[in-house]
């Protein structure tokens, strides 16, 4: 009987040392799926913005270009995805209720761009970039394994960029500012549309 004594005090020691331990990875496995399920959150975002672009290209037959244009598009964007996934202890707005319908639900055509409002300019969470971009479909794939340096940003920002001709491309950071990756391939999760082609035929 003695030596079971001895023994309750070394199996509290051990369950004690092995505690710290698995409260740590317990706490990393809930943060890596916080984590993630902002990640899927922003990635619902991103599509919505390109739904967003797929109309106002189709209709417009161009990606938005110049101050009025891009000021407007980053007004109704931010009104149609308002909620940063990662600003957890922020006040939660109604997504879409202040965006212009025919784009963000669309049933007909716009005849001319509303002019954007003046507090539209101090929204910096969606970026649109207009350029003279290579954006061939070898460029994407290789963006889904690397994408290039200057891809960084706040995070939850969706940074929606054109080649000024056919292609548009989307991409949002994540919560260490870099790109968000699909957490089972790793590759970087990219939306991509092609507006050029859906008026090629009209011309």
């Amino acid at each position: 009987m003695q030596p079971r004594k001895f023994l309750i005090p070394v199996l509290c020691s051990i369950l004690l040392s092995l505690s710290p331990h698995s409260y740590v990875k317990a706490q990393l496995t809930a943060k890596q799926l916080a984590t993630a399920q902002q990640d899927n959150r922003l990635y619902n975002q991103m599509t919505k913005v390109s739904d967003w672009f797929a109309q106002y290209c189709t209709w417009n037959h161009r990606f938005p270009e110049g101050y009025e244009q891009v000021t407007f598009a980053k007004q109704q964007l931010n009104q149609l995805v308002p909620n940063i996934p990662y600003d957890s202890g922020m006040v939660q707005l109604a997504q879409g209720l202040d965006a212009e319908s025919d784009y963000a639900n669309p049933t007909t055509s716009p005849i001319n761009t509303p002019q954007p409002t003046p507090v539209a300019a101090s929204m910096d969470r969606i970026q649109v970039q207009s350029a003279n971009l290579s954006l061939t479909n070898n460029d994407i794939q290789q963006y889904l394994q690397q994408p290039p340096q200057e891809w960084t940003a706040a995070p939850g920002t969706i940074t929606a960029m054109s080649n000024q001709t056919t292609t548009y491309l989307i991409w949002g950071a994540g919560r260490d500012g870099l790109p968000i990756r699909d957490p089972d391939s790793g590759k970087v999760r990219i939306i991509v549309g092609h507006y050029g082609l859906l008026f090629d035929s009209e011309e």
